[in-house]
């Protein structure tokens, strides 16, 4: 990924956190889609809550609540894909590049009593 895309990305990101962060801090959890078990094969976090979905199409981004901290959530995705590509702290938040086409990329942010999970899945597993 060129640094022009990861930046057109993390802008992405940065919308999608903002409306996310607000949902997340709402004590209606009915609020969101229902949370899967997997997005294209990648597993989430249990009890993931407050799903948003964009995958009616290759790339597809899932944003969901975890009520863990950000080394707990980053420690699942470890034990579940295995060794990243790419493993940085970007204003905040741990970005994980997995697969040899950074497919997927994982970014955890700390939101209020728990994280923020953003995932990019380029192409299926």
């Amino acid at each position: 990924m060129t640094d022009l895309a990861m930046k057109k990305f993390l802008i992405l990101f940065t919308a999608t956190i903002l409306s996310h962060s607000f949902l997340a801090s709402a004590e209606d959890e009915a609020i969101g889609e229902a949370c899967p078990s997997e997005f294209h094969q990648l597993p989430l976090f249990p009890n993931a809550r407050l799903c948003q979905m964009f995958d009616d199409a290759f790339p597809a981004t899932l944003t969901y609540h975890a009520n863990v901290d950000m080394n707990e959530a980053a420690a699942f995705y470890l034990e579940q894909l295995g060794s990243t590509t790419k493993d940085a702290k970007v204003k905040g938040r741990r970005v994980l590049h997995f697969g040899d086409n950074n497919n997927p990329i994982v970014i955890i942010s700390p939101d209020g009593q728990g994280s923020q999970v953003d995932v990019l899945m380029k192409e299926a597993l």
